[in-house]
Formats: structure tokens, sequence, C-alpha cells
């Protein structure tokens, strides 16, 4: 009866490998996993699971994917601690146009190519060494049109936090939700966030977040003010010096 099976959630059990015989469960539609030590998705895994609609494995950094992954055209959430995905092999493989959730993709895949196979992505978030693929990564978000919710997470081997010049990103326009982390900006943001209309980043809480995780732009006078009346200073570490705030 298990051949029948729609709904498989193993994250409670943390395992050496995927079980044996789950690439068996051909009807699956969700499927959570809990596999540190897992670094590849093999072709047989995901050539028989094409009906997955949530694929769940946090804990996975996956280095290898098999090209079958392009076939999982039924996909709508799609959760790793990273993932590398391989080129479109082009022929006998399309887009994965129910794709709408994608967490965490590895900077080193995001082409134009890559990412315009996702049309309707809508919630992304990206892992690895930002500095290292800052061209990459750039030119190629605003491919992602249907894009509202765009995390970076810097992840390197360097001690030193990620230098971002925000100012030569190219952002998908219809962005509501954009936040960094482990990173430090090289200017003011502000110039760059303006030109994202639909933006819902208020201005008083970027400016703390700013203060407190990239400590790379000085507020005008008004948000001086702001910050002055901001409670919730000691959760996000701000301290207030006299000589100047």
């Amino acid at each position: 009866m298990l051949k029948f099976l729609r709904g498989l959630d193993l994250g409670s059990l943390v395992l050496i490998h995927y079980p044996s015989g789950i690439e068996n469960l051909f009807l699956l539609r969700y499927l959570k996993l809990n596999i540190p030590s897992l670094k590849s998705l093999p072709s047989p895994l995901l050539s028989n699971l094409l009906n997955l609609y949530t694929l769940d494995m946090p804990f996975s950094y996956i280095d290898h994917t098999a090209d079958e992954f392009w076939k999982m055209n039924n996909l709508r959430h799609l959760n790793f601690g990273s993932i590398t995905l391989p080129a479109h092999p082009g022929k006998y493989c399309g887009s994965l146009e129910n794709l709408n959730f994608f967490s965490a993709l590895h900077p080193c895949c995001c082409t134009e190519d890559i990412l315009g196979r996702l049309p309707n992505l809508r919630n992304l978030r990206i892992w690895g060494d930002l500095s290292y693929y800052q061209s990459l990564l750039s030119q190629s978000l605003c491919t992602l049109t249907c894009l509202e919710s765009l995390k970076l997470v810097n992840e390197s081997k360097m001690p030193t936090l990620s230098k971002i010049v925000l100012v030569e990103y190219q952002f998908p326009p219809r962005l509501t939700h954009l936040s960094f982390s482990n990173t430090e900006l090289m200017e003011d943001p502000m110039p760059a966030l303006e030109k994202l209309p639909l933006l819902q980043m208020p201005e008083q809480l970027w400016c703390i977040k700013s203060l407190n995780k990239f400590d790379c732009w000085w507020p005008q006078l008004e948000l001086r003010q702001k910050l002055r009346e901001f409670e919730d200073k000691e959760q996000y570490g701000i301290q207030l010096y006299p000589y100047g705030i």
C-alpha cells in the first residue's frame, strides 16, 4: 500500500542516506528528509519522484544534482541548506513553471539561463560567497520577473564580511522584501532601493538593520531622531554615541 503514499515526513529522524525504496513511491507529493551527510541527488531518485510538489531537506548541502531535476515540473516548494543545480540539458526538459519557493540556491547557479527556467518563482534565498559571484548575481537576478522576496546570505571561507556593491545590482521590479546576511554594503543603500517601488522596507527598521549588520552608512538628520525614539535598540544591538547621533 505504500506505493500510493502521497506524503512522507521523516524530518525528525537524522538519516545517513535516503531511505531504500523511496524512489519507488511514484505518487509522492510531499517529502521531508533530514540527511546532513547527503551531497548529491542521483538520477534514480529524481527520475521516479516526478509528482513531487514539495521537497524539503533543510539540513542537506547538495554539490551535485542530476539532470533529471529539470523534469520535475510539478515542484512548488524546494528547501535545502544549499543546492547546486546542473545546467539545463536542453531537449526533453522544460522549465519549472510551478516552482514558487526556492531555498537555498548556490550563487554559481544564478545564470540567466537557469533563472530563466524558473519563471514564476516568488521567494528565493541564495547562499554562498556573494563577493565572488557579485558580477553574476548583479546581472542575472532581474531575470526573475515574478520574484517578490529575495534573501542573500553570504557564506565564505574568509573570516571577513562579504562586501556588496548594491548599486551594481539589477533587482526584479516586483520585489517587496529584500534582506542581506553576513554582508557589508559599500555605500548608502537608499538610492538603489528607491528604484524598487513595491519594496516593503520600513525606513526606520532598515536604518536600524543597516547600522547593526552593515555599519557602512550614516543616517540623515531626520533618521537620527527616529533612532533616538526607537524602543528596541538593544534587540538590534544599537548603541547611540554622543558625538554624532
